[in-house]
């Protein structure tokens, strides 16, 4: 008899659009946690549960906290412009992660400072 379980995505956790947002697909993520872009990709359509260590590594591929896998995108001001600058700086050719992290500290730190 056939199986009659069909994978849902998680509810209420917005890996992918972070993903999207900066411009990361399966296989850039997979890299960075260590796993395939087919595991990845079972874990975001739920065909593959998501435990407290894979949502750590998750943050950590993405470099966010882990409580922001939890708010879309936008809800909150510095996460968006987080998301929105760190996007526009990926799509600079050459231009490496840690460079893209470094210039968003930068920024972060003057806004806190200046507000």
């Amino acid at each position: 008899m056939a199986s009659t379980k069909t994978a849902t995505e998680p509810k209420g956790i917005f890996i992918r659009e972070l993903m999207e947002a900066r411009g990361l697909k399966n296989k850039d993520i997979a890299e960075a946690i260590g796993t395939s872009d087919v595991n990845v990709s079972r874990l975001l359509s739920g065909q593959r549960g998501l435990d407290l260590d894979w949502l750590h590594a998750f943050a950590r591929a993405l470099d966010v906290p882990i409580w922001e896998l939890f708010q879309p995108p936008g809800r909150n001001g510095r996460v968006s412009g987080e998301t929105e600058v760190k996007s526009l700086l990926k799509r600079i050719d050459g231009l490496p992660d840690e460079a893209i992290n470094h210039v968003w500290r930068l920024i972060d730190g003057y806004v806190s400072d200046a507000e």
